[in-house]
């Protein structure tokens, strides 16, 4: 699946098409999984997961797999312009599919980052919730920060869960889920250490 790619109506175009083969690719990927038994070694997962990533439309990537730490990185080459614009929606989509089948298979899922977008967003993160517990204390008020998945949230609660000034709690419910960072006032240590727990398990 390569159009040419030359005017913003291709471009149009060519992104619609995607989008379309992403549920194709998950009900053909789902169909490949319950055709052989796969995902028994490692070896077997990258075949498969290339079959996923070719399903997707992309014929030039690359596949590192980690077995002792369960992840795995794939970088794609092609269509950087698309790829750039839908990597959540990859991510999202090669990941579902890799704990569906691990849970057919009764294994540990393999959790795969792309293009080193989880990387980088991690970074973008981690930096978010220092300059929050900053302005927190700073400021002396609760600070609110955007709608993030689980994911994401435990890595606000883990980088602020060694500062004594701060503590760090998840409201709201499903997809609007947050954090909020609040400042500790002098002698509220205990209750800082006991929501740190509750937050990083969540």
């Amino acid at each position: 699946m390569n159009p040419v790619r030359s005017t913003k109506t291709n471009d149009y175009k060519y992104t619609r098409q995607f989008l379309q083969n992403i549920v194709l690719f998950k009900k053909r990927a789902l169909r490949l999984s319950n055709d052989n038994p796969l995902l028994n070694g490692m070896k077997n997962t990258e075949i498969f997961i290339k079959r996923m990533i070719e399903l997707m439309g992309f014929d030039d990537y690359n596949v590192e797999l980690n077995e002792e730490h369960r992840h795995g990185r794939i970088f794609i080459y092609s269509n950087q312009t698309l790829v750039k614009e839908n990597l959540p929606v990859i991510i999202e989509s090669i990941n579902h599919l890799s704990q569906l089948v691990a849970k057919k298979e009764n294994s540990q899922p393999i959790f795969f980052d792309v293009n080193n977008y989880r990387r980088e967003r991690e970074n973008i993160i981690t930096e978010l919730a220092r300059a929050a517990a900053r302005k927190a204390v700073a400021t002396k008020q609760e600070i609110s920060l955007p709608t993030m998945n689980s994911y994401e949230r435990r890595i606000i609660h883990v980088e602020l869960a060694g500062r004594p000034d701060v503590l760090t709690e998840s409201v709201g419910a499903g997809k609007s889920r947050y954090v909020i960072v609040k400042p500790i006032k002098e002698g509220g240590f205990e209750k800082k250490e006991a929501a740190a727990r509750d937050e990083i398990s969540e």
